[in-house]
């Protein structure tokens, strides 16, 4: 593992960052990054966090693999005394200023009691990138089972699957993202979340606006009122099926 002068971790292959290095790098302020690397055998890599991450801090913090499909994080705790159990990952509140870009990376496994298990942003300020990932497996006890945003959420090139909210004694709505601020999506796929009580894949609040690009496909068992449920503002402006 090595830290440099910009704040930069990177993982070497086989060669595991402590599983506390995703944490530290969340509580730094300012510009920092990441980031999988490779030594060009494009082996599978998986980093399982240590514990719940903390409030992200200000700044700008980029997370990315070198191929989506080989380098995960897990919110599986696999050491320590809490082995076994599951823990969320990034928390934005609503006074903060972050700009946060995962790309090239699955995001697997996470678990929260509240809002957001793998993206908390509960900032008007903040934006959210997501490129070229995959989400999946991660759940809430409330609302947005993967993302709970109320600021500015961009995802491209990224598919969402198995993730959920709500209990069966709570049911809760959007079972990959809870939108109520504005979003972005261009070739996103979406594919089962059983959520509870028929809840929907995406929902959006009143103050939600969704902006659709590319080619958006939702491929949904759940039934009821569909795969996106609607009070905000929803533009379409190309292939959505």
């Amino acid at each position: 593992v090595t830290k440099n002068g910009d704040n930069t971790i990177q993982m070497t292959i086989n060669k595991y960052a402590n599983n506390n290095t995703l944490y530290d790098m969340n509580d730094t302020e300012g510009t920092r990054f990441f980031q999988f690397s490779d030594d060009g055998t494009k082996q599978e890599q998986t980093y399982n966090i240590g514990k719940s991450l903390g409030k992200t801090k200000n700044g700008t913090f980029t997370v990315s693999g070198y191929d989506k499909d080989k380098c995960t994080i897990s919110g599986n705790i696999a050491e320590g005394e809490n082995a076994g159990t599951h823990g969320s990952l990034f928390d934005i509140k609503n006074d903060a200023d972050v700009t946060l870009t995962l790309k090239d990376v699955t995001i697997a496994d996470a678990s929260k009691t509240t809002a957001g298990s793998v993206v908390n942003n509960e900032s008007t300020s903040s934006t959210v990138n997501i490129i070229n990932s995959n989400i999946k497996d991660s759940s809430s006890n409330v609302n947005g089972g993967a993302i709970y945003n109320k600021g500015n959420l961009n995802i491209s090139n990224t598919t969402f699957s198995g993730n959920s909210s709500g209990t069966s004694e709570a049911p809760a709505k959007g079972g990959a993202i809870y939108n109520d601020g504005t979003m972005k999506l261009e070739n996103v796929t979406l594919e089962y979340n059983p959520t509870q009580n028929a809840a929907n894949d995406i929902y959006q609040d009143s103050n939600g606006e969704t902006f659709l690009y590319g080619t958006n496909t939702i491929n949904s068992l759940i039934s009821g009122s569909g795969s996106i449920k609607n009070n905000g503002h929803l533009v379409l402006n190309t292939n959505n099926s």
